[in-house]
């Protein structure tokens, strides 16, 4: 007996797990509270061996007081962009509400760690320094914060060691990076909840695995996605495709068509879905 193939999910303001802003923020803000606390813990356990006065205490903390002072910062700085991550796409679950579950999880999968791309789809309300700040946490998460420093002549490794530790061992960097997340998770719940600028939303099936939604207000730009039924080709003109669509299923949207950006799901030869920006 072959099983019945199980129906997607839909992103819903309710949504729960990684479907969900609502778990996405759980998990950034006890990472904040961890990177945080690293980072105090590391201030007072290397000002209490500064403190020490006898020789022989000194000696006897010295291999802890080196691996504190290694290890508590990086894992510091590699949570806080961690946390940073995780408000930011809390975002992308409101951005994508109404995209079955397969495609908001391929959108997940192709930003990757792009804080930069997915903060330019979610915020308006960003500074130059934020934005060189993002691609620093970037580099962190997915490598100065991780791994050693890349090999070479003595020279040059010492060279780029101390580069490195320099944007590590740095307090002012460490509270921008904190500021940075409190206020990504700021913009982030203003999305969909203000009185003022309501979001309207809806999701419509298009034959057996296609899909046509739109969201509309909601403090961000509105858009239309449309993924066609694998058992039809897409058409070359796909804007009339999906104005032809609307029409023939009497389907309605707030405010103009004009007015909204045009987003169509591929699949690539790799089996990888693909949002392509069509207007």
């Amino acid at each position: 007996m072959m099983d019945t193939p199980q129906k997607p999910i839909k992103l819903a303001r309710n949504s729960q797990g990684d479907l969900g802003p609502k778990d996405w923020i759980k998990e950034g803000d006890g990472l904040y509270v961890s990177a945080r606390h690293l980072w105090a813990s590391w201030v007072v356990k290397s000002r209490k061996f500064e403190n020490l006065r006898d020789f022989k205490n000194m000696r006897r903390e010295f291999i802890n007081h080196v691996n504190v002072s290694n290890g508590f910062p990086k894992a510091s700085i590699l949570l806080i962009g961690y946390c940073v991550e995780m408000y930011l796409k809390a975002g992308l679950t409101k951005l994508f509400i109404g995209y079955p579950d397969d495609s908001f999880r391929s959108q997940l999968r192709s930003y990757s760690h792009n804080f930069r791309a997915i903060a330019s789809d979610l915020l308006t309300n960003i500074s130059h320094q934020q934005i060189s700040d993002l691609d620093s946490l970037k580099n962190f998460v997915l490598n100065d914060a991780r791994y050693p420093v890349e090999g070479g002549e003595n020279e040059e490794y010492v060279n780029s060691y101390n580069k490195r530790y320099r944007k590590i061992f740095n307090a002012n960097s460490f509270k921008r990076y904190c500021m940075l997340a409190k206020h990504i998770k700021h913009e982030v719940g203003k999305i969909d909840s203000d009185s003022s600028n309501p979001c309207s939303h809806k999701s419509w099936e298009v034959g057996q695995d296609g899909f046509l939604c739109y969201r509309y207000g909601g403090n961000l730009p509105p858009r239309i996605t449309y993924r066609n039924c694998s058992s039809e080709p897409l058409q070359d003109d796909v804007v009339g495709e999906v104005k032809d669509l609307m029409e023939q299923n009497d389907i309605h949207i707030p405010g103009r068509f004009a007015d909204y950006m045009l987003f169509v799901e591929v699949v690539k030869q790799n089996g990888i879905r693909q949002l392509k920006k069509k207007r």
